[in-house]
């Protein structure tokens, strides 16, 4: 899995694992996460977005691990971090019961 083909989209939103999104191989962008994929099934790039990889996750040993810091900005020039499980798998994104059992 790669950390630049996840993404968190908008600029405003907190970024966390909960948020993520895919950009797939025909460049069309689905939240990861079922429950989101399914309330927002068409999501536009033009809303801003930025990559795992610039939050500063890399992946190894089957999991997303935060180990660098963020190069991830607001529109306003303050960094935005990273919040919540700075460790998880792509496992724990999809069948996250927080979403999933609403």
């Amino acid at each position: 899995m790669r950390t630049d083909s996840l993404i968190i989209l908008n600029t405003i939103e907190r970024p966390c694992m909960y948020l993520i999104c895919r950009i797939m191989p025909n460049k069309k962008i689905i939240y990861v996460n079922k429950y989101l994929r399914r309330r927002y099934p068409k999501l536009r790039k033009s809303l801003g977005w930025a990559s795992l990889k610039s939050y500063g996750f890399v992946f190894e040993n089957n999991k997303f691990i935060l180990k660098n810091q963020s190069k991830v900005k607001y529109i306003d020039g303050k960094q935005r971090h990273w919040q919540g499980k700075t460790e998880f798998t792509y496992n724990d994104i999809m069948n996250n019961g927080r979403f999933n059992n609403e």
